[in-house]
């Protein structure tokens, strides 16, 4: 074998490892964080989260880092399905954690991390419960709803994402699969406030008004009363955006739902990769 084949061949299965010890070290990093909260090591915990961490807890509640790595130890703790995708330096995780309480319900969540200086920390976390949808007492009334007061986005990629998230809303109310289609990733899912998870094919039909399967909410009719928006939160890690924000449509819980839309940028284009949601319990 010529020197130069035996360098290229290093080089193609050095590049195949670095491919793969991404996802490998976001897996590391997740059940790192997992045995720091089975152990009730806040010390422990805390590497693995970044100073600006956001979650929204499974009541929709939006929780800071000083609350996650002060929990109580949870020894049943565990982390079922993960699915990873990594973006550069910055991963999405999306999968089931189970045993966080005796006999509570299994929990449907999404993980963004980054890496910084060498290490990957977790910078946003949204918990649903899987259950069953209880009724909604005391309704959202047309009008207690008012206009949404949209961000405005300081450079250019936040006001690409917000022209996302709005044509997105649109889209939705409008029965337009194309336009869905467009503004969202191949790998895009949808986690709804039961906790259950949406493939992207599955939602299009949804979008598309298909009479088989349920809509998930709202109206196509040119009388819909748009949902009221506020709360923003908001955040561009390079390749990906995360928008967290409360929700308050009509017939909804009174609390609203704490919505969250994970954004990432391909081909140049921003498009929807995961939307999350969770009910807020005042």
């Amino acid at each position: 074998m010529s020197r130069w084949i035996f360098v290229a061949l290093v080089l193609a299965f050095s590049s195949s490892v670095v491919a793969q010890t991404s996802e490998q070290e976001v897996l590391a990093a997740e059940r790192a964080r997992v045995d720091a909260r089975r152990k009730g090591d806040s010390v422990a915990h805390a590497r693995f989260v970044s100073d600006d961490f956001a979650q929204v807890s499974a009541n929709g509640q939006l929780r800071d880092k000083k609350y996650a790595v002060s929990l109580a130890a949870t020894p049943a703790l565990e982390i079922l399905d993960s699915r990873v995708q990594v973006f550069g330096d910055v991963a999405v995780v999306t999968g089931i954690q189970r045993g966080t309480a005796p006999n509570a319900q299994d929990i449907r969540f999404t993980h963004v991390w980054r890496k910084q200086n060498g290490q990957w920390v977790n910078v946003f976390v949204q918990n649903t419960s899987i259950a069953s949808t209880p009724p909604v007492n005391n309704p959202v009334t047309a009008s207690q709803i008012a206009p949404t007061k949209w961000l405005r986005g300081d450079t250019q990629d936040e006001r690409d994402v917000l022209r996302v998230q709005r044509g997105l809303n649109e889209a939705f109310a409008k029965q337009d699969f194309a336009a869905y289609s467009q503004l969202t990733a191949d790998t895009f899912v949808r986690i709804n406030v039961d906790g259950r998870m949406i493939s992207r094919g599955d939602f299009l039909k949804i979008v598309a008004g298909t009479p088989d399967l349920e809509r998930v909410a709202g109206t196509a009719d040119s009388q819909r009363v748009e949902s009221n928006n506020s709360g923003f939160r908001f955040r561009v890690y390079g390749p990906i955006a995360i928008l967290s924000y409360i929700d308050k449509a009509l017939n909804g819980p009174p609390g609203g739902i704490r919505m969250t839309r994970v954004f990432v940028k391909q081909d140049g284009k921003w498009k929807g990769l995961v939307t999350q949601s969770s009910t807020v319990v005042p």
